[in-house]
């Protein structure tokens, strides 16, 4: 992912086996109430395997927002160096 701030209003979704993607220089704003990030598929763990998350990070705007920034459901996958930012508007992850 290019470096820059990102506008996320859907979840993105990380889909495909043998995968690295590096978010490094790059924040996700996250406006929904949603995992931000969703690493495989969410009905079958074994779909997808193998994938490498670096360097993301995220800045929730969802008030009390109950939601993760990074979920995972799929096999042998590496998360690095995960932060997120603060919001000064009250935006929140949950877990």
């Amino acid at each position: 992912m290019p470096p820059g701030e990102y506008k996320a209003f859907a979840r993105v979704s990380i889909r495909s086996s043998n995968l690295t993607v590096d978010f490094s220089g790059s924040i996700l704003e996250c406006w929904m109430d949603d995992t931000c990030i969703f690493v495989g598929d969410p009905k079958n763990s074994n779909a997808y395997q193998d994938i490498t998350v670096i360097n993301p990070q995220g800045r929730p705007t969802v008030v009390n927002g109950p939601k993760p920034f990074i979920e995972v459901n799929a096999q042998k996958t590496r998360l690095f160096n995960v932060s997120t930012r603060v919001n000064s508007g009250g935006g929140t992850f949950g877990s």
